[in-house]
C-alpha cells in the first residue's frame, strides 16, 4: 500500500465521518436512526465508493472493515456496519491494540475462562458437554430441550448460539417468521487464522512491531502471537488473517501451496527469516460445524431494519443471548458477557412477577 500523505488525509477524514455517522444510529434501537432506511437499503462499499475519492485510502477502508467484520464491505449492510462501530467506540479503538480491542490476551487462552468456570461451584459436575441440541419445545410448564443423548426440562430457556446456527434447532411450535428470516439472513464472516512460530521473535531485533495490513496476497492483516513478556519460552509467533473473498480464494487449494503464500507473504513484511518457522498452525473457521465462520454474524441490506427487532425478543420460554445480541462491544466477548447478563434479566424479572 502507498500511504501518501493524500491518501491518509483521505482516511483520515472518512473514519472521521463513519464515527459521526455511528454515533447518531441508536444502539438498543439503530431502526430508528435518522436514516436508518437508506443506510440499510446500501452496502459498505457503495457508500464507499461515492464516498472516498482516492484508491489508497479506500483500499486502507476495506482492509479495516475486513479485519474488523471478516467480511467484504459489500456483503455488510451500512447501518449494520455504523450501528456495530457505535458498539465498539469508534473504527479506531476497533482497530488498534493499545485502548483497542485488540489489547487483552489471557495467558493460558480464553477457553480457560470457560473451563474454570465450568469446574466451579456451582457448575461444577453440572455442565454438559458433547451434546449438540437437535430441538427445544415448549409450553405452559416450561422448556424441554433435546439433545442426541437425553432431554432436560427447564422453566426457561437461553439460546445463546449464533443466529444462523438456530436454523438447524427443531423448535416446536415453530418460530415466528420474523426470527426465522433474520436467522436465515445472517451469516458468519469468513476467516482463517494462520500462525507461524519461530525460534525466537526476529522481527522484533529489526525494530518491526509484527503488524502489518495489506491490499495483495492471502493475508490481509498480521499480529505478532509471540508468547507474553513473562513466559520461559523464547519463542516468537506471528498470526495472520485470511478474511472474506482472499479466504474463498484459498480455502479450496492446496494445504502445502496456501502454507507457502503464508509464509511468503509474512517474507514480505518481516524478511526470509519467515520463511522458515518451526511450526505453523491454520485455524479456518468457516469449516467449524459449530460455529460456521467467524467472528460474528452479520448483516447485508434489508435485514436490520426489517428483522432486528427479532435478535433480542423473547419468544415465549425462550430468551436469546450470544454477542450478536449485544448493544456495547457486539461481537466480542464483553458482548458476549453483556448479553448473557441481559438474558438472565429478562428472566430473573419474570420470575419475580409470579
Amino acid at each position: 500500500l502507498e500511504q501518501t500523505a493524500e491518501n491518509m488525509e483521505a482516511l483520515q477524514r472518512t473514519l472521521s465521518r463513519v464515527d459521526q455517522m455511528a454515533r447518531s444510529v441508536p444502539l438498543h434501537a439503530p431502526e430508528s436512526a435518522p436514516h436508518a432506511a437508506e443506510w440499510d437499503g446500501m452496502t459498505v462499499e457503495s457508500w464507499a465508493r461515492s464516498h472516498i475519492h482516492t484508491e489508497g485510502a479506500r483500499s486502507l477502508f476495506d482492509i479495516a472493515v475486513a479485519a474488523i467484520f471478516a467480511a467484504e464491505p459489500s456483503e455488510l449492510s451500512l447501518l449494520y456496519f455504523l450501528q456495530y462501530i457505535h458498539a465498539g467506540g469508534g473504527v479506531m479503538k476497533l482497530s488498534t491494540i493499545h485502548n483497542g480491542a485488540q489489547e487483552t490476551r489471557l495467558v493460558e487462552g480464553f477457553q480457560q475462562v470457560s473451563v474454570r468456570l465450568a469446574e466451579s461451584p456451582p457448575l461444577a459436575g453440572s455442565v454438559q458437554l458433547n451434546e449438540p441440541v437437535t430441538a427445544v419445545a415448549q409450553d405452559d410448564r416450561g422448556v424441554r430441550v433435546t439433545t442426541a443423548r437425553a432431554s432436560y426440562r427447564a422453566q426457561h430457556c437461553i439460546v445463546a448460539i449464533p443466529p444462523t446456527l438456530c436454523n438447524r434447532i427443531d423448535f416446536q411450535p415453530a418460530l415466528p417468521a420474523a426470527r426465522i428470516a433474520l436467522q436465515s439472513r445472517m451469516p458468519m464472516g469468513s476467516v482463517c487464522k494462520c500462525i507461524a512460530v519461530y525460534p525466537r521473535p526476529f522481527w522484533k531485533e529489526r525494530g518491526f512491531s509484527g503488524e502489518a495490513v495489506s491490499d495483495r496476497g492471502p493475508i490481509r492483516a498480521v499480529f505478532d502471537d509471540s508468547p507474553h513478556p513473562g513466559s520461559k519460552s523464547g519463542h516468537g509467533a506471528l498470526i495472520g488473517f485470511m478474511l472474506g473473498d482472499h479466504l474463498r480464494q484459498q480455502g479450496e487449494r492446496d494445504a502445502a501451496l496456501r502454507r507457502q503464500d503464508v509464509l511468503g507473504a509474512f517474507a514480505r513484511f518481516f524478511g526470509d527469516d519467515a520463511l522458515h518457522p518451526i511450526d505453523y498452525i491454520e485455524k479456518n473457521w468457516t469449516a467449524e460445524p459449530w460455529s460456521a465462520g467467524c467472528y460474528t454474524g452479520i448483516m447485508p441490506p434489508a435485514t436490520l431494519t426489517r428483522f432486528g427487532q427479532a435478535l433480542r425478543a423473547p419468544i415465549g420460554r425462550i430468551h436469546f443471548a450470544g454477542t450478536e445480541t449485544a448493544t456495547h462491544w457486539t461481537g466480542y466477548m464483553d458482548g458476549a458477557l453483556e448479553s448473557g447478563g441481559r438474558a438472565a434479566d429478562e428472566i430473573l424479572a419474570r420470575l419475580a412477577a409470579r
